[in-house]
């Protein structure tokens, strides 16, 4: 859910679309202790790519597949565009919703 929360920031209702190249940047910064996960050290000892940039590849396919987000690649280059971004958020709330109790706070 961390590639959506990136996905989530860095566009908005008027500008949809991210580069790749940034997301992948931008993803990177965000991400390095995911190679100090077991599947990360995996990943390294067997030297089959970068962990970080596999798990953003199938997060954004999966999305992708969920008709959350479109990637397109032309000649203007790689972008990834939000095209329902109400769905994106809510599929967060309720990934946190699973993964974290919420607490009454009395609000």
């Amino acid at each position: 859910m961390d590639v959506a929360d990136l996905v989530l920031e860095v566009t908005d209702h008027t500008e949809p679309t991210v580069t790749r190249l940034k997301l992948v940047e931008l993803w990177k910064q965000r991400a390095p202790d995911l190679l100090e996960t077991e599947p990360g050290k995996v990943t390294t000892d067997r030297q089959i790519g970068h962990y970080a940039s596999q798990v953003l590849r199938k997060t954004l396919r999966h999305l992708e597949n969920l008709a959350l987000i479109e990637r397109v690649a032309d000649k203007h280059g790689e972008r990834v565009t939000v095209t329902d971004r109400h769905r994106l958020a809510e599929l967060r709330r309720r990934w946190d919703d699973k993964h974290f109790e919420r607490y009454d706070l009395g609000i």
